[in-house]
């Protein structure tokens, strides 16, 4: 083909940043130089959605799914799963009654397919052939996105033991919920993370784990600690750290 034909390719080129920086950051042993890889590789990724007509990389990123969805405005729940499979028939059913239209589910490699355990019409399962959950999921998301939703429309990125409880809010439902935001000028909206567990002595199934786990952690703040200082918690919750230090 040439010499330095693939630097001639914008295409090529990001492929071969992509996985230059990711093979480099998972061999790196100094943490420093992990920092380093891993900023250099979210930046290459980022140039797929800048330089490149996503349709034309599906293909490379992901294996063909079986039914492919279509690009429209529907309320849509985004998701990287592997396995747990006692929780994904709950999850469903707990997502749908809350009025999400559609699954799109990347399947990381599950050891039973999601589709054989959510094989619903409104599920579509893609499977990853680049990268990693870690590094990589994001990303993926991103592409999946970019290609099945339309602009300015509602989703929900959420991993298969995360249950969303609008209860205490006005609207009870994802589409009212969607249509207050909308209403209020909104493009996006945050939640806090709480672990649940269940009372001493119960026996949880897969039918029954939702309604047993209604305990959660509580503790007074307190700066002691230095919860406050810590940047992932500076950039997600700023002046509203305490809140996220008694339930976390």
């Amino acid at each position: 083909r040439g010499e330095g034909y693939v630097g001639k390719d914008p295409k090529l080129s990001i492929y071969q940043n992509i996985n230059a920086y990711y093979v480099m950051h998972e061999i790196s042993e100094r943490s420093d130089s992990k920092g380093k890889y891993l900023e250099c590789l979210k930046k290459q990724q980022e140039k797929v959605f800048s330089g490149l007509e996503i349709s034309t990389i599906e293909h490379v990123i992901f294996s063909t799914a079986t039914q492919k969805p279509h690009k429209t405005n529907e309320l849509t729940v985004y998701s990287v799963i592997k396995d747990d499979a006692n929780f994904l028939n709950s999850w469903y059913r707990h997502y749908k009654n809350l009025g999400v239209e559609r699954f799109i589910i990347i399947d990381d490699n599950s050891e039973q397919s999601i589709k054989e355990i959510l094989n619903f019409e409104d599920v579509y399962v893609f499977k990853p052939k680049v990268g990693n959950f870690k590094l990589f999921k994001t990303f993926w998301i991103k592409i999946l996105c970019s290609l099945y939703q339309l602009p300015e429309s509602w989703i929900l990125t959420v991993d298969c033991d995360e249950l969303l409880d609008p209860s205490g809010l006005d609207e009870s439902s994802l589409p009212a919920i969607t249509k207050s935001l909308d209403d209020k000028g909104l493009s996006y909206c945050g939640g806090i993370l709480i672990d649940m567990f269940p009372a001493e002595n119960v026996t949880l199934t897969a039918d029954n784990f939702i309604n047993l786990m209604d305990h959660h952690l509580w503790r007074k703040p307190n700066k002691e600690y230095g919860y406050q200082d810590i940047p992932s918690i500076k950039w997600a919750f700023s002046k509203n750290w305490e809140l996220s230090f008694e339930f976390d």
